[in-house]
């Protein structure tokens, strides 16, 4: 007795049950294998389980060759599930069909995950479309070949690779010759091992990997002299190596969030890891469309940005998780073009070059997220220089405790008939002292929650849009600049600082609303002169001590007054 493979549904474990069509619902039946049809079934489920013995279950084979001669007398889906529990899955010498199969672990393993598929040396395998569902496939030797005109999809899913056997002289594992490969990697999914070469593109070969949800392929994936190979990448956790042998240049066409790189100086270079900037811009300039992300890790050594000309056009530069600060410097000799970039997750961008670096040719965009900064140090020129005839202005976005300069160095410049409006929500150290100078405008949205120094050298320091009112409960608070203050010490005391460095004309609105300790306003070491509302209780600091007084304060360029 033998087995009769009818249209099917796909199983569980290692249950075969019969489609609608074939009766539905119910078990495999077992019959004379000498009626097995040559393809009229649509679908089934097979599973490989070398070194078992005894009676098995109908759609259950110990050997290889048995289970191919039933797979390829159904058509449409298939699945074949690799069962290691009495033996390891080696595949013989021979050729065989993976065409519209789908290979995965058995339910019925011991261990389920990961199940190794080895191919022994002149095993190969034919298909038009194959899945590998967390399967590590290993083999040494060529496993697929496709000619010219051919057409292949391969998809990688659940943690699912393809790679070299260790030790093994580099040899293709896919061969592509005059036809078109697809390789889709999902789910975490690896093409390659780092060393061992996975595909060969031939002069006429055209390779297409789409990779995301983390899938990579690592370092000398590819060998070949293909001419037209693209590579996708669906975002930005996934990463296909630049490192590849032989003449094949890759091109990388990459769409929805583009790709991601880690900078990491004084590591181990590999995938998308790269340890010199030089390094790291050549492979992010392969990438043709979407934008770049750039994770900085300086635990190791100091990140440089080092001299040349780069387009950061849709860049984004951010500290690597992990590590408790970070910093990228911009040497000397760096020339930047660029109409966005972002600066993010803890990354201080610090400009070391004498020559401002980033002179925009049209309205820019410039980002600071959150606990991130953009500095100069001592000898630098302005990071930034909206000067060119090209360049009308440009805007700088500031997000949560994100913060511009240092109190003492320009950052920023703005030429004459140009403006730069200033944007954002920012809660902690806002824009420092001396961050914008030139002879133009910076214009700044007052109604956006940020902290700005009025001490700038720039020729207009406007600031637009609804006055800015905070209600203050409870505890110390820094003044933010032209803002209007209701206090209210229903909860406890307030302390209220007014800025360091105050410039002529800076003023305040206050008003005490509820509770019944009266608030305290700081001069912040300059003298706050005394008003019929309030009782001065030492240099430079008053207590409002009536309920409902209200004033305004104004700096007159030695101290602040009370402007009823």
């Amino acid at each position: 007795m033998g087995i009769k493979l009818l249209s099917t549904t796909r199983t569980v474990g290692d249950i075969l049950p019969l489609s609608l069509q074939d009766g539905g619902e119910l078990d495999s039946q077992v019959i004379d294998a000498n009626s097995l049809p040559s393809g009229g079934g649509v679908g089934a489920t097979f599973v490989f389980r070398p070194g078992a013995v005894g009676p098995q279950p109908s759609n259950v084979f110990t050997s290889w060759a048995a289970l191919q001669l039933a797979y390829q007398a159904v058509s449409g889906s298939k699945w074949i599930q690799l069962d290691n529990t009495f033996g390891a899955i080696t595949i013989p010498v021979g050729t065989w069909s993976l065409d519209d199969g789908t290979i995965t672990p058995s339910n019925a393993a011991p261990q389920p995950g990961i199940v190794t598929m080895t191919w022994s040396a002149g095993a190969v395998f034919t298909s038009s479309h194959t899945t590998f569902e967390s399967v590590k496939v290993v083999a040494s030797a060529t496993i697929t070949t496709v000619g010219a005109g051919g057409d292949v999809i391969i998809k990688l899913d659940k943690l699912a690779s393809i790679v070299g056997s260790g030790g093994e002289v580099s040899v293709p594992l896919i061969v592509k010759d005059g036809g078109t490969m697809t390789i889709q990697g999902y789910g975490g999914s690896i093409l390659g091992d780092g060393s061992n070469n996975i595909v060969d593109a031939l002069t006429t070969g055209i390779v297409s990997v789409e990779l995301c949800n983390g899938s990579q392929a690592l370092d000398h994936w590819l060998i070949g002299a293909g001419t037209a190979s693209a590579f996708a990448l669906a975002d930005a956790t996934s990463f296909a190596s630049q490192v590849t042998d032989g003449a094949l240049v890759p091109t990388f066409d990459q769409f929805v969030d583009g790709a991601s790189f880690v900078f990491r100086p004084g590591g181990t270079a590999g995938g998308n890891v790269f340890v010199t900037w030089k390094a790291l811009y050549s492979a992010a300039v392969l990438v043709t469309k979407g934008s770049i992300t750039v994770l900085v890790d300086d635990s190791l050594a100091a990140a440089h940005i080092t001299a040349g000309a780069y387009n950061f056009d849709n860049w984004t530069f951010l500290g690597e998780q992990g590590s408790a600060s970070f910093t990228l410097h911009v040497d000397v000799g760096v020339t930047i073009t660029s109409s966005s970039i972002t600066i993010g997750n803890g990354l201080l961008l610090l400009n070391d070059a004498t020559v401002t670096p980033w002179v925009p040719t049209t309205f820019f965009e410039l980002t600071i997220e959150p606990t991130s900064a953009v500095q100069c140090s001592g000898a630098a020129a302005p990071f930034l220089a909206v000067t060119n005839a090209g360049a009308s202005g440009g805007q700088l976005d500031m997000v949560l405790a994100a913060s511009l300069g240092d109190g003492t160095h320009n950052v920023i410049t703005v030429g004459a008939a140009r403006t730069l409006f200033v944007v954002g929500s920012v809660t902690g150290a806002g824009v420092l002292a001396h961050a914008f100078a030139g002879l133009g405008t910076v214009s700044i949205n007052r109604s956006a929650d940020m902290p700005v120094s009025p001490v700038q050298d720039v020729t207009n320091l406007v600031f637009t849009g609804t006055t800015r009112v905070r209600t203050l409960t409870t505890g110390t608070f820094t003044a933010i600049f032209g803002e209007q203050v209701i206090f209210d010490t229903t909860g406890g005391a307030i302390d209220y600082q007014l800025e360091a460095n105050p410039a002529q004309g800076d003023a305040h609105a206050f008003m005490w609303k509820a509770g019944t300790t009266p608030p305290t306003i700081d001069g912040n070491g300059k003298q706050v002169a005394s008003w019929s509302a309030l009782n001065q209780s030492s240099a430079g600091t008053q207590v409002i001590n009536i309920l409902g007084g209200n004033g305004r304060l104004q700096y007159d360029g030695t101290q602040w007054w009370w402007m009823s």
